[in-house]
């Protein structure tokens, strides 16, 4: 989804890679958080407004708006968007610990809070939203052993294995996917930073369920108008 790139770490790759957080990184989420409005001190302090919802595709005109708000139902009944508190992020510990780096209880919730963000503010599904910060953070772990070269190659194999899933509308199914993260990003700027710096924007796993999300979405918001 980003421009860059599958497969195991090349023969350069750099050791001890692995995926998590250093103290000044948890620093850096912490005004994050604050810029966004969403920090537990600020949602404390004030009643959190409903964030709009994440962009999404014009609708069908081919399609009644009788059809479409049946539509919006289902994926409403069937995908309903889960809360912060509800979703289960990565063990931030034991990856840290991998790194040779040690967070502080205090440090590790706040690096829950944000990726809870993240995931909230995507109003994605508990199992899908846990699902894609699981397959997130093993791409960083593998994405952080790869030289360039490699990357390159990785993206490269996870772009073959996109357009084997979605053919000739490989493209359009990008533009979407792109568009729904610049929207969650105009409120976590950081969220589009993860997943250039991680890898998992070229992530097969990761970037078929952006995809699919977005979709659901813009059936969603279009039985709404």
């Amino acid at each position: 989804m980003t421009d860059a790139p599958s497969g195991a770490p090349g023969p350069d790759a750099a050791s001890g890679g692995g995926s998590g957080f250093t103290p000044e990184q948890v620093q850096m989420m912490d005004g994050w958080l604050r810029d966004a409005g969403t920090h537990p001190d600020q949602l404390a302090q004030q009643k959190q407004t409903p964030a709009a919802p994440p962009g999404f595709a014009e609708p069908d005109p081919a399609k009644s708006a009788e059809a479409m708000s049946v539509e919006a139902a289902e994926v409403d009944k069937f995908f309903p968007i889960a809360q912060a508190a509800e979703f289960e992020t990565p063990n931030f510990s034991s990856i840290a610990s991998s790194l040779g780096e040690t967070l502080t209880n205090e440090q590790l919730m706040q690096v829950d809070t944000t990726v809870r963000s993240w995931l909230a503010t995507a109003e994605l599904p508990k199992a899908i939203g846990n699902h894609i910060a699981s397959e997130a953070a093993k791409v960083d772990d593998l994405w952080q052993t790869m030289n360039e070269p490699t990357r390159k190659i990785w993206a490269q194999k996870q772009n073959v294995l996109l357009e084997k899933m979605y053919g000739a509308k490989l493209n359009e199914k990008l533009d979407l996917a792109r568009d729904f993260v610049r929207q969650v990003g105009k409120k976590h700027p950081e969220f589009i930073d993860y997943l250039e710096d991680s890898g998992a924007g070229n992530a097969a796993s990761v970037v078929a369920q952006i995809i699919n999300h977005a979709e659901r979405q813009a059936t969603r918001y279009a039985g709404r108008k």
